[in-house]
């Protein structure tokens, strides 16, 4: 009889295990998929979706494997998915391959020589299609002697620059970088290099415009003075408050102490400290009542127009 007493108590102890370790992979693909921030209704649709074909279904699906984002992480079966959408003519699926076997550092030498090389051809293949986020990439591959390819200039350029004739605004800005001044084997070319400037800036890259401005001050700061000024305070109204360094001194130069103070008290806001030594220097030969005006405006403004310092980045 107490045989099958220890037998029957050994069996509820494994079940219990059991259901332990049951619960405890339930919880956790609860907790998976509630920090991947999507339910179960989604999911399903975004599977069926993607078992029907749809092609950016399958992109993201595939990202949910190979990031383990709501899934378990698996970089084959996400690569996977990633060919099938290739194969139905995603270029952005080719493109987040190349990424894909681009960034991979698993596994033996030999095995990530070989995703190297895919990713060198696919990268080559979508740069001669005309895919822009390739062609800056590839820029930036032989600029930089990246990938296994060759450090080049003069290839950069001309990936970077035909990345910019399809609108991508960094590459365009990259080009006006290597024209302005000339890099290694890239002769100078400040008109052409100035023209690609231009239209980084026009296309919306803050920081083309902040090199613009710079560029132009360069030149010659009396004639394009307005010019300079109307580049800067855009920024600043994007967020950019660290400019109102920049435009403190302009504004001081040419004896408008109320405006310099304005932008002083604006970049000092965003934590210059230069701003904040300027400020009060001013501060002791303005009225007082003046001064809380100036200040109620600067308030406005960085209500109305957000900082975006901490997320700018001068990716050059």
């Amino acid at each position: 009889m107490m045989h099958y007493s220890r037998n029957f108590m050994l069996a509820l102890a494994v079940s219990a295990l059991c259901f332990s370790i049951f619960a405890t992979r339930r919880a956790a693909a609860q907790e998976i998929i509630s920090t991947c921030l999507k339910d179960k209704d989604y999911l399903g649709k975004l599977e069926a979706n993607a078992a029907a074909g749809d092609v950016e279904s399958i992109i993201e699906l595939a990202d949910e494997h190979r990031l383990g984002l709501c899934y378990q992480a698996n970089v084959t079966k996400g690569e996977g998915l990633l060919k099938r959408a290739a194969d139905l003519g995603s270029l952005d699926a080719i493109y987040i391959l190349a990424q894909s076997f681009y960034s991979d550092r698993n596994g033996t030498r030999a095995r990530i020589s070989i995703r190297k090389e895919k990713s060198r051809n696919l990268y080559l293949h979508l740069g001669n299609n005309g895919y822009a986020p390739a062609q800056f990439d590839l820029g930036m591959f032989y600029l930089r002697g990246l990938n296994g390819f060759p450090r080049q200039s003069s290839v950069a350029l001309q990936w970077f620059e035909k990345a910019a004739k399809s609108g991508h605004m960094r590459a365009a800005r990259q080009a006006a970088i290597m024209r302005l001044r000339g890099h290694d084997t890239v002769k100078a070319d400040p008109l052409v290099g100035e023209q690609w400037l231009r239209g980084a800036a026009q296309g919306g890259d803050l920081v083309a415009t902040k090199l613009l401005a710079e560029y132009l001050l360069e030149q010659d700061a009396t004639k394009y003075l307005a010019e300079v000024i109307q580049l800067y305070e855009y920024l600043a109204k994007k967020g950019l408050h660290a400019v109102g360094v920049e435009l403190g001194r302009l504004y001081r130069d040419f004896n408008q102490p109320e405006t310099a103070y304005f932008w002083y008290k604006i970049a000092e806001a965003s934590g210059e400290r230069v701003a904040d030594k300027e400020a009060r220097k001013m501060e002791y030969r303005m009225d007082h009542q003046k001064l809380q005006g100036i200040m109620a405006r600067v308030n406005k403004f960085v209500e109305e127009n957000p900082s975006l310092n901490r997320l700018y980045n001068e990716d050059m």
